[in-house]
């Protein structure tokens, strides 16, 4: 298992590669603090929410996982 990781994938093999998705007790709120955008910077909250997934061969950093 891994988190609070970046990744890169092709979306069709992304979402062909997703093989487990947990309850809806899993589920979680995520986002970041602002969008960067408008002059001034804007602080809008950016987020949504996820349950934990399980995804086979997707390439997390230099090697598969």
């Amino acid at each position: 298992m891994v988190s609070d990781v970046t990744y890169n994938a092709i979306t069709t093999d992304f979402w062909a590669n997703l093989d487990a998705i947990g309850s809806q007790e899993s589920w979680r709120m995520f986002g970041t603090g602002g969008d960067a955008k408008g002059q001034p910077t804007q602080t809008n909250s950016i987020s949504h929410g996820s349950p934990t997934i399980r995804i086979k061969k997707i390439l997390v950093g230099a090697a598969y996982a």
